[in-house]
């Protein structure tokens, strides 16, 4: 019979059965107190908000978190002795796999990131295991500790895409931009404008020491230019970081003059540089000083009054031409300086005595033009020239000089400038509206192909409308650059708008301006609304859009002390009328008048852009609507009004949703240079359910259609090499008329049905389009 424990340690010796006894009792209180810390560490586990779980070498679960199963909607015992794999992501299953073979060998630990379904949906969880190992170093469990992530990934996901359409607007810019480390003194960024200014490739422009010693080759002017950027720099003062003027050597040799602006942000040790090219600009100027030059020879040559005035005693001497000139007789002028100042303008007065006092003291000339009033009360303008006669000692004794009506010159040399000034800005507000539309295309584009993905949710789809909203709003601002360069040829697409719901997206689109900006110069304006029952009307919803932003705007600026805007729609007439009022400064009866004239601005020449009533005028009047000041005086405010003719008959309007062509898919061939409408024109062709092949050049469409036949052509215009009409012409010579072509341009509507009828041109579609004006052209084209 075997004997028990007490029966053995009772027949040891006593000393060896003391020994035994303290060993149990050591035993006994380690396993009590490794109890005690199972039962801390599994109340810790429990309670903790990380997920915890423990799985055996094939993937089971052997322990899961109170946490683990909260998350996944399951019990334990519903998820112990199950693999976990199962709950993750199909995408993600083996990227896990792979990353927990690092368990399988040293160090015996990995971290991985999954999505994983759970009782929330789909989550992003990250995880760091550990392998439990036996004494031969083999894997019998591992231990999992897990956190959610999805919040984190989602910001991220959102910074990325913010970064990129940062990164696409700035590689778009019409100027140059770098972003350059301030300790490197190595460029981080620069834009594809930046490379095209300089005229080198990026890989030579990085290095900031080789950059200047390319750029600026002379060794000389490149120190002294080195020398002026940091001591502006170090100065601190923005207004010293600007320089003008400067001159650059591209790679070939030409050289360029430009503007640059350096701006450091020493808490990211980075340098903004902004440069443009004023090359072009500076040819200009020379010519317009040159033909001034010749314009001041020949005015020279004009009949003039001669007069020669004795200093010590005072008397001038008059010829006849310079009584004419005056409209006075010999009896009203009794020769006396006083008696000359008498005639000349009040608002040029104290500056002539000015410089004749100059003239008097320091020099031996002067040259000036200043208005008189003639008795009559016409105002003419007269050009001033003098030489001094000084004696031995320096003294002046007598002035030589001549007169002559410049008043007419004046006049016209006032229209010349503005007339060039008019053609210059015109000109180049179609250049940029070009350059914009093409960029809003890809924005659009991009944004429209989005809202087509069936995974987002409501609020990213609220987000990608109010962005679509925006870039519509800015392709019709565009639209008016345009306008204003005279080379319009097609109307905007109108239907039927509700403007009260107008009227409410402009004052949320203008807040920044009327509330934002205001409150932190410690001004209060306020936007009061009275929208009445009203109909809607026939127009273009962005165009109206812009003119009512316009409005806001100039309210804003006659309140420079804050105030109150109030907005009112009403019906009258059959007329939708909106009321904007203010309680600014309020408006003279000339200001009144010429208000709606381009240019024309309260704010002077330098800050007044003057384009938004005007632009706002040419809206309304498109829209058979007239804009008006109701009522405006001096200190108590103004109201603008604008009145347009309602829609008689509510017509369902149609939804712009995109469907599936009713005959079979097109083939299209996309022809554009521009490599951010290429990414997305075939994408955009697949969404309406066709197919097709893009190509960036003529010669390559010019070869495709050698090889293959299409349903339609899209043809971009401004292309380098071969333009749209060259390809366009070559087509229709080598293949005669066999496929339909479409223009796909930024110049937008100043292609008129003539210069379609040139070219034999079927279709015109203005960048930015929507895809809703792509799919009617397709189905035009496939119903032809």
């Amino acid at each position: 019979m075997p004997k028990s424990l007490l029966d053995i340690l009772a027949s040891l010796p006593e000393s060896d059965r003391s020994i035994i006894q303290t060993e149990l009792e050591t035993a006994q209180n380690n396993i009590k107190k490794c109890k005690e810390n199972e039962e801390k560490y599994k109340l810790l586990i429990e309670n903790t908000s990380e997920l915890v779980v423990k799985v055996d070498a094939s993937g089971k679960f052997q322990f899961v978190s109170r946490s683990y199963c909260e998350l996944f909607g399951k019990t334990e015992d519903e998820l112990l002795g199950n693999e976990f794999i199962p709950l993750v992501h199909e995408d993600d299953v083996i990227p896990t796999k792979e990353a927990m073979k690092k368990l399988f060998a040293p160090p015996y630990s990995c971290t991985l990131k999954q999505r994983a379904k759970t009782k929330l949906g789909w989550r992003w969880i990250e995880w760091n295991d550990d392998a439990i190992l036996d004494s031969e170093n083999n894997v019998i469990s591992i231990i999992g500790v897990g956190r959610d992530i999805t919040n984190e990934v989602e910001i991220q996901e959102t910074l990325k895409k913010r970064n990129l359409f940062i990164q696409t607007v700035l590689d778009n810019l019409p100027i140059g931009v770098a972003l350059n480390d301030i300790d490197k003194g190595t460029a981080k960024y620069m834009n594809k404008k930046f490379e095209e200014i300089y005229g080198w490739p990026e890989d030579d422009l990085k290095n900031i020491s080789e950059f200047f010693e390319k750029v600026y080759p002379d060794e000389a002017y490149r120190d002294s230019i080195i020398n002026q950027v940091m001591r502006d720099i170090s100065s601190g003062d923005p207004l010293r970081m600007h320089w003008e003027n400067i001159k650059i050597k591209t790679k070939s040799g030409q050289t360029k003059i430009i503007n640059a602006q350096n701006i450091p942000l020493f808490k990211q040790n980075t340098m903004v540089s902004t440069v443009i090219d004023i090359t072009n600009l500076k040819k200009v100027e020379e010519e317009l000083k040159n033909s001034i030059n010749r314009f001041n020879l020949a005015k020279k040559s004009l009949k003039m009054g001669v007069w020669d005035y004795d200093l010590k005693d005072n008397v001038q001497v008059w010829d006849n031409t310079m009584y004419e000139l005056y409209d006075v007789d010999r009896s009203q002028f009794d020769g006396k300086l006083e008696s000359w100042f008498n005639l000349i303008h009040e608002s040029d007065l104290e500056r002539v005595k000015r410089e004749v006092e100059l003239a008097l003291e320091e020099k031996n000339e002067y040259d000036t033009e200043y208005k008189i009033l003639k008795p009559s009360g016409e105002v003419r303008y007269i050009r001033g020239y003098a030489t001094i006669l000084r004696d031995s000692n320096g003294s002046p004794f007598r002035a030589l000089g001549i007169n002559y009506d410049v008043t007419e010159t004046v006049l016209s040399e006032k229209a010349y400038i503005e007339s060039q000034r008019l053609n210059a800005i015109g000109e180049m507000s179609s250049a940029v509206a070009h350059d914009f539309n093409n960029s809003l295309q890809a924005i659009l584009g991009n944004i429209e192909l989005t809202l087509h993905s069936k995974n987002l949710t409501s609020k990213d789809r609220n987000y990608l409308e109010s962005i679509r909203t925006a870039a519509n709003d800015a392709a019709t601002r565009v639209q008016l650059l345009q306008r204003f360069s005279g080379k319009r040829q097609r109307a905007s697409s109108y239907s039927q708008v509700d403007i009260n719901s107008v009227l409410k997206d402009v004052i949320i689109q203008s807040q920044p301006v009327w509330k934002n900006s205001q409150e932190k110069e410690g001004k209060a304006i306020s936007v009061k609304t009275n929208f009445g029952d009203i109909p809607k009307v026939d127009g273009n919803d962005s165009e109206l859009r812009v003119v009512v932003y316009n409005i806001i705007i100039n309210c804003v600026e006659a309140m420079p002390e804050g105030g109150e805007i109030l907005i009112s729609s009403f019906e009258k007439n059959g007329y939708v009328n909106v009321d904007i009022s203010d309680t600014g400064l309020g408006m003279d009866e000339e200001t009144k008048s010429r208000i709606f004239q381009p240019f024309f601005s309260t704010k002077g020449f330098e800050v007044g852009r003057g384009l938004g009533l005007s632009g706002a005028y040419s809206i309304i009047k498109e829209h058979n609507g007239t804009i008006k000041v109701l009522n405006s005086s001096k200190e108590n405010g103004t109201t603008i009004q604008i009145c347009l003719p309602a829609v008689k008959e509510a017509v369902p309007e149609k939804t712009e949703t995109i469907k599936q062509p009713l005959t079979k898919p097109a083939n299209i061939l996309w022809i554009d240079d521009d490599p951010l409408i290429l990414d997305i024109a075939l994408e955009l062709l697949e969404v309406l359910g066709h197919f097709g092949e893009i190509v960036s050049s003529g010669e390559d469409a010019l070869n495709k259609l050698r090889s293959k036949e299409f349903d339609l052509i899209i043809t971009d215009i401004g292309m380098p090499g071969m333009n749209g009409w060259e390809l366009i012409d070559k087509i229709n010579s080598e293949f005669g008329r066999k496929t339909k072509i479409a223009v796909l341009t930024g110049w937008g509507d100043q292609i008129n049905e003539e210069k379609k009828a040139e070219h034999s041109v079927d279709f015109i579609l203005g960048k930015p389009f929507k895809l809703s004006d792509l799919e009617r052209l397709l189905k035009t084209v496939l119903k032809e």
